[in-house]
């Protein structure tokens, strides 16, 4: 019997006969190496040498021209520029090789594969990029970026493509954004302050309406008082036109009258005259003059009696005429106020909200109170003048009263004293020469009396004509007071509503303005950039490892574990034949084939790792842990495919090809097994490899719970792998007739 020690040594010993033999021993050992570290090699950092690919850029755009919401300039704003410059601009390792060109040749380039990707900017592209800062917002629309790939050339180029095209369009977007937001703050702060303007402007109205609805009161109360004032005045001038009728009449019969006693104080002068020359034959003359002299006393009481009768009628026309025109003075005075009131509330009529017919009322009653204040003016003149001559005829009424007062006493004397006439006829003589005298100024008052008479008559005239007019004219400015009086009715009522209304204007803007927020240059740039990109993404790798090779390099560290498990029954043998014809044990004698296979899976392990860690630069978190778990990888996987080709033969190698491309598909090496069919799903829970490449990544990223599951389940896998093989020794020696015929050896 064989010492155990011997059996695995001497399946060994075989590759010590020639250096060829011992190459291909070492050549085992090394597979892993050619399928672990040019796997990771390869994948180690491919979006990294991303400018090593082609890509065009196709620029159709054309620019637009805008207006600067803030300055108000023009501005021309050429996104496909831009975003074109930003593509070829960029000549870091992790972008594409841009080149600007025409479409024609984009399109050649990427059917031939020259360009990997092509991006065209489309016509409107700026232009529908800034259409948000239009104010018809229906005709917004959204810029497009057309990017093409071929995926007969590759897909994952395209993929790639257009993750750069989504980088490059997001920060177009995010510039786009925060131009049209800054003109939107701007147009908030404008809005704030025009509001605080508008407010400002209300307040200034709200306090310009209350004394309007005020003044509008007191204009309502004052027109009020103006018709109440033209109707007494229109009852009072009723009587005027025949008053001053027979004003005129009287006037003229004083006027005739006093030129009769001026005629008849011209022929006493020129009798008294006669009398002073005649006074030689006073005294034969005595009898007749005694007679004449009654008759004078008696015409000189009637003439005392009319001239006094005359002086009171005067008197009562000077007072008349002077009442007269004090109060056509107050009326001209009244009128020619009025008149103005009129004419502004005319001119700012349409400006306080009045109708047109109103309007047009109030203008022609502004045009009719003019006359009105003229012919009151004239009339208070002509009254004046009328007052000064009857006063003047009142003097001379009551000086002939007076003259004729004494007329009638000296007839008196003369008739008492015609006896007495010739015996003192000297101081006759004189009397007569005084009596002359006094006769000639009678006469010149007279005079003075029958042409302030004429004037009267003539102001009475020129009263009476006047009249009518002013009659009508009071008539007219009643009937335009009325309706004045319903317009400032109006008026005042819709001063208080305008007040009221201004007020609350004033109030609401006001509060308005408060609610609109201001913002200064520096915060609208920062409310443009938290608003355009209101979301970051903060990426964090926990457990980062150094590369995408790194990330791949558990896969494809237990792919090339498994291939060199494979190629080591390649070139051993899964069960010696000196082992099975021995007197050993079936454990022993699947030891025996597995220990050598064993020595030189941890050798290739060990080497696979240190390659990977301080030549390629995977990193391990775990360096040790790694070592070892990947030892226990590469015994598994030795074990399996021993089972394998021990229990199948040459079929074994042919079942191990497919088992491997299974674990391949269900260990979630590159996408999540989530991502997968149900059916790898399924199988991933089973198979050794699943918790191989998760085992390599727990030592290699680190974190995690451990790989204490992983090295359980692989440990059952080298169990179960390893009960197989002793099941295949023990029936391997067995013969039977089925055995002894030759068959083909794959």
């Amino acid at each position: 019997m064989l010492p155990f020690p011997s059996l695995p040594w001497f399946e060994l010993a075989r590759f010590r006969r020639n250096r060829l033999s011992m190459a291909a021993l070492v050549a085992v050992a090394i597979v892993p190496l050619f399928y672990g570290v040019l796997y990771v090699w390869a994948n180690w950092n491919p979006t990294g040498n991303l400018d090593r690919v082609h890509a065009a850029v196709v620029n159709l755009d054309q620019p637009v021209t805008t207006t600067n919401a803030s300055t108000g300039k023009k501005q021309v704003v050429p996104l496909g520029r831009s975003l074109a410059g930003k593509l070829t601009g960029d000549k870091s390792k992790k972008n594409f090789d841009w080149e600007l060109t025409d479409a024609h040749d984009a399109a050649i380039g990427l059917a031939n594969g020259d360009y990997g990707a092509v991006v065209t900017i489309p016509k409107n592209f700026s232009a529908a990029a800034t259409s948000t800062g239009g104010t018809d917002g229906t005709k917004a629309q959204q810029a497009r970026l057309d990017v093409s790939t071929n995926d007969a050339q590759n897909y994952l180029v395209g993929t790639i493509a257009r993750s750069v095209g989504s980088a490059a369009t997001d920060t177009l977007n995010a510039q786009v954004t925060g131009t049209y937001l800054d003109n939107v703050y701007i147009s908030t702060s404008d809005l704030h302050t025009q509001m605080g303007q508008a407010a400002a402007g209300a307040t200034t109205l709200s306090n310009g309406t209350g004394p309007l609805a005020s003044g509008a009161s007191t204009a309502h109360n004052g027109v009020l008082k103006l018709v109440s004032g033209l109707d007494q005045l229109k009852a009072g001038t009723s009587a005027l036109p025949s008053q001053t009728s027979q004003l005129s009449q009287g006037a003229q019969q004083v006027s005739s009258g006093a030129d009769r006693l001026a005629a008849g104080t011209s022929q006493l002068s020129s009798g008294l005259k006669q009398l002073q020359q005649g006074t030689a034959s006073l005294p034969s003359d005595s009898r007749k003059l005694a007679a004449g002299a009654a008759q004078v006393s008696s015409g000189a009481a009637k003439l005392a009696t009319g001239a006094g009768s005359l002086s009171s009628k005067i008197g009562d026309l000077s007072t008349g005429a002077s009442d007269l025109s004090d109060g056509a003075k107050s009326l001209a005075t009244k009128l020619n106020d009025y008149s103005s009131s009129v004419t502004g509330l005319s001119a700012n009529c349409a400006a306080a909200g009045a109708s047109a017919d109103y309007c047009a009322k109030l203008a022609k009653v502004a045009a009719a109170g003019a006359p009105l204040g003229d012919g009151a003016a004239e009339l208070s003149n002509k009254a004046a003048e009328l007052s000064g001559g009857a006063t003047k005829l009142g003097a001379g009424a009551t000086k002939l009263s007076t003259k004729a007062a004494q007329l009638s006493a000296g007839a008196k004397k003369l008739h008492s004293g015609a006896a007495q006439l010739a015996a003192k006829a000297p101081q006759l003589k004189a009397g007569i020469a005084k009596s002359a005298m006094g006769a000639a100024t009678i006469n010149t008052h007279e005079h003075t009396l029958a042409t302030g008479s004429a004037k009267v008559a003539a102001g009475n005239a020129q009263l009476a004509s006047k009249t009518p007019a002013l009659s009508s004219g009071i008539a007219s400015a009643a009937s335009g007071a009325d309706q004045l009086s319903t317009g400032t009715a109006k008026l005042a009522t819709g001063a208080k509503k305008l007040d009221d209304g201004a007020t609350k204007l004033s109030t609401g803007l006001a509060e308005g303005a408060k609610k609109i927020p201001s913002y200064t240059p520096e915060e609208r740039q920062t409310l443009s950039k938290v608003a355009a990109t209101p979301v970051l993404s903060d990426i964090q790798r926990v457990n980062a490892v150094v590369g995408n090779g790194a990330g791949l390099a558990p896969y494809f560290m237990s792919l090339a574990l498994w291939v060199g498990a494979m190629a080591i029954y390649m070139l051993l043998r899964a069960l010696s034949v000196r082992a099975l014809a021995s007197t050993a044990s079936s454990w022993r004698v699947a030891a025996s084939g597995l220990i050598p296979g064993a020595v030189l899976s941890i050798i290739q392990a060990v080497l696979l790792v240190a390659v990977l860690e301080f030549v390629v630069g995977v990193d391990a978190v775990r360096l040790p842990l790694l070592v070892m778990f990947a030892v226990l990888v590469a015994l598994t996987f030795t074990a399996v495919n021993q089972a394998l080709i021990a229990t199948f033969g040459g079929v074994g190698r042919f079942i191990a090809l497919i088992f491997v491309s299974l674990q391949l598909s269900s260990a979630g090496g590159t996408y999540p097994i989530a991502t997968a069919p149900a059916f790898f799903q399924a199988v991933h829970v089973i198979l050794p490899m699943s918790y191989a490449v998760q085992g390599m990544r727990d030592c290699i990223a680190g974190g995690g719970s451990g790989v204490g599951p992983e090295v359980m389940v692989l440990l059952v896998w080298l169990v179960f792998g390893f009960l197989v093989t002793v099941i295949a020794a023990q029936r391997q020696r067995t013969w039977s007739i089925y055995r002894l015929h030759a068959t083909s050896v794959v």
